[in-house]
């Protein structure tokens, strides 16, 4: 996969949802003035089509915002809009595990540091029922250090730019271990 090609469509993609939200947005109105009738349920139902294209914009924007930056060594990472940033030791991570394929990978970092961060939660049976496969490696990770609490946090939104977080981990997080299914994701990465 040629990442930038695939993410400049990502955006180009982004860009015509956008225009064309914007187009009914602003049109609606303007066809309700021209037609000059002005009751009750035409207004209140303009309110609500209009109420569910903004909805819809915030949604599809929230779904397709990754932005990371590398501070030394920390990794600042926004997963939305409506998140706030969250700051991931990169010597204390311990596994990177990606998830699922293309657009819809989901990117799950354990860490054994929590380091003032409210996204990272603790591991616990729900999170081992939902992803056996990092419950097997979480276990061998605890086998090794009993005494280390370990902490969680999935990155789902981005769409693409997950390949370049992804990417980012594996060069800046030298103790990490990747699983094999985010090897795989690696090797398929091409950038021009």
């Amino acid at each position: 996969m040629n990442l930038n090609k695939v993410i400049r469509k990502q955006n180009a993609s982004v860009n015509r949802f956008m225009f064309s939200m914007c187009l009914i947005f602003f049109s609606l109105p303007v066809a309700l003035i021209f037609t000059h009738e002005y009751n009750i349920f035409l207004i209140l139902y303009l309110i609500i089509i209009e109420m569910l294209v903004v909805l819809a914009v915030l949604a599809r924007l929230n779904k397709d915002s990754l932005n990371f930056k590398y501070d030394g060594y920390r990794l600042k990472i926004k997963d939305g809009i409506f998140k706030s940033e969250c700051n991931i030791m990169c010597d204390k991570i311990s596994i990177v595990h990606a998830q699922n394929k293309d657009k819809e990978m989901k990117l799950i970092i354990i860490s054994k540091a929590k380091f003032r961060n409210k996204y990272l939660r603790k591991i616990n049976d729900n999170f081992l029922k939902r992803y056996p496969y990092l419950g097997y490696q979480y276990a061998r990770l605890k086998k090794l250090y009993p005494e280390n609490q370990y902490y969680y946090i999935v990155f789902r939104n981005g769409g693409y730019r997950k390949y370049l977080l992804l990417e980012e981990l594996f060069k800046k997080c030298v103790h990490a271990n990747f699983t094999d299914r985010a090897m795989e994701q690696l090797k398929g990465i091409q950038k021009n």
